[in-house]
């Protein structure tokens, strides 16, 4: 874990209920009740918006670079 960083542990802390439900539904043909499918869907949407957030300084960057060239360069300027 101190190998893959701060936010791609997290994400793994965060999805490995959700996983271990999903395994145990179609592994084990548990049921799931709605509450389950609730708090996992919140689980997968909170994680959308934060990587959603992570991301949009990148983009931001991304143009900046780009703007008037209309393509990509290995060097700026």
């Amino acid at each position: 874990m101190a190998r893959l960083g701060p936010f791609k542990s997290s994400v793994y802390g965060y999805l490995l209920p959700v996983t271990a439900a999903v395994a145990g539904f179609w592994l084990l043909g548990e049921k799931l009740s709605l509450n389950q499918y609730l708090g996992g869907a919140g689980v997968l949407a909170a994680m959308y918006l934060v990587q959603k957030d992570r991301m949009q300084p990148l983009r931001k960057a991304a143009d900046a670079r780009t703007k008037g060239t209309g393509t990509i360069s290995a060097r700026p300027g």
